[in-house]
């Protein structure tokens, strides 16, 4: 089995998050590639804000295309009770998915399911099979075992 996380990270807290899921998914035998999303140029926080507020997209630095991958992994923070425009320009650009299962995974102080739900809803247009999906508070970031447990957690339920 192939997967591949994408993830978007300024503090590193998303990062973090996507590696304990790599690392969960090599434990079980899945074959892992990350990519990060790298807008090209560099917003600043309260414009990146105001862009997602707006649910503006960015230009992003090249990433590799989704290949064979039996499992997608997104991983992306909340950003004015909204999406990042680094992921909004992921979503929008993703093919079909034709049937593969996907980890679906916001952070953020606040980080409403409604954004999860959102999120659903452009991977199902786009053919995604199974969706296991979670908003984690960036509180959970403060305990490593935690995040350990919930990329545990996610993983279990994707592979069912």
């Amino acid at each position: 089995m192939k997967a591949t996380v994408v993830y978007f990270s300024v503090s590193g807290k998303n990062e973090k998050l996507a590696q304990a899921i790599s690392r969960e998914l090599d434990t079980r035998n899945v074959s892992v590639d990350s990519v990060k999303l790298t807008p090209k140029n560099s917003t600043g926080a309260v414009m990146g804000a105001l862009m997602a507020a707006f649910r503006r997209s960015v230009e992003l630095e090249p990433y590799p295309e989704l290949g064979d991958e039996d499992l997608l992994v997104l991983v992306g923070p909340v950003w004015a009770s909204t999406m990042t425009p680094a992921m909004r320009t992921f979503l929008s650009n993703l093919p079909n998915l034709g049937g593969r299962r996907v980890i679906n995974v916001v952070c953020g102080y606040h980080p409403h399911e409604r954004v999860v739900e959102r999120i659903n809803r452009e991977l199902r247009a786009r053919g995604a099979g199974p969706i296991v999906s979670r908003a984690v508070r960036v509180s959970a970031f403060e305990n490593s075992d935690y995040v350990t447990e919930i990329a545990a957690d996610l993983c279990t339920k994707a592979l069912e």
